[in-house]
């Protein structure tokens, strides 16, 4: 019996920690660099899925060019069951299921709506005429083909839909172009109180303007120092408390001015991050301690079983003059 309740005692300790392993996750994922095959993973089975009614429509800039930045900005109408809690939208370069982010051909993401650099990101409080960014550096040039898929709730079932290819063509810089530097990377977020002051990596360019906003707000001048040689200083401001900030530059050259997209700056509460590898260690030296315990819980029950057996086969008996044991 005791070696039975030691096993049963260990499998109840490794379910506990298995938990989270094989949930399902109605409440969502998280934000993530996701296949469009999370939608089975994150709704359970992608065959019960329902059809959204949502409409999604993609649009980017006019003229993309070559290992430039350019701005994917989603419109989700017909939202009929709205709000859903949360609703998760992805952008992806194929159906498949596999190996169809952005990243699979080449693209880059500098930032998304959330602040973050993910093509799968969860939003709410979404309603009808509603826009998502994603800011993306193209690759080489040639023609390309993207898709944007919505994953939400609704009627205890899971939904699912995808909007219609959407094919732009990456074309060659021309000469004297004012832009950024392809190695120009932007942060997406910070924490409250951080300064944010940054050097812009410019190519072909004699004058920065860099503009600022908040939550979409009235555009402002941000500080920017130095010049074409010694390279671009921009100070944003400090904010806080937590907001969303989207900045922008305007490039002016010996070629036609540009105006870089709008990068989201999310400004977060100071945290702490939890290592889940530290977790689940002291989550099995937990189960190996009870586990541990129950054996010399046992063993000193046994122990004392012993004892007392023991000690009652060496108590006397005595026979009484009536030929009774005493």
């Amino acid at each position: 019996m005791s070696t039975m309740r030691v096993k049963a005692t260990l499998i109840l300790c490794l379910l506990l920690l298995a938990t989270n392993l094989g949930a399902a996750e109605p409440g969502g994922v998280g934000d993530g660099v996701y296949d469009m095959q999370c939608g089975g993973a994150c709704h359970g089975d992608s065959d019960q899925n329902a059809t959204s009614s949502a409409s999604l429509v993609l649009t980017t800039d006019s003229s993309i060019y070559t290992g430039q930045a350019t701005t994917f900005t989603l419109q989700v109408d017909q939202l009929t069951n709205s709000p859903y809690v949360p609703i998760g939208l992805f952008l992806l370069s194929d159906t498949t299921g596999y190996r169809d982010t952005p990243q699979d051909i080449g693209w880059q993401i500098l930032s998304d709506t959330n602040g973050a650099v993910n093509n799968y990101i969860e939003v709410t409080g979404l309603v009808d005429g509603d826009t998502i960014d994603w800011v993306l550096r193209a690759p080489e040039v040639g023609n390309y083909t993207f898709y944007a898929s919505i994953h939400h709730g609704g009627n205890n079932d899971p939904h699912f839909g995808i909007s219609q290819a959407y094919n732009i063509e990456v074309l060659p810089i021309p000469d004297n172009l004012p832009r950024l530097s392809s190695e120009f990377i932007p942060t997406v977020s910070r924490e409250v109180g951080q300064q944010s002051s940054f050097q812009l990596l410019t190519e072909d360019v004699d004058a920065v303007v860099v503009e600022w906003r908040i939550d979409g707000g009235v555009a402002n001048q941000a500080i920017v120092t130095g010049d074409a040689v010694n390279g671009f200083m921009v100070e944003l401001p400090t904010a806080n408390q937590p907001s969303t900030m989207q900045w922008r530059a305007l490039l002016s050259g010996e070629g036609p001015q540009q105006t870089s997209p709008w990068f989201t700056l999310v400004t977060n509460e100071q945290s702490f991050s939890i290592d889940t590898t530290a977790v689940y260690l002291q989550g099995i030296s937990v189960l190996i301690f009870f586990a541990g315990l129950t054996v010399l819980l046992q063993t000193r029950n046994r122990t004392t079983q012993n004892e007392e057996e023991k000690t009652f086969d060496e108590i006397p008996t005595t026979v009484s003059q009536e030929g009774g044991v005493l």
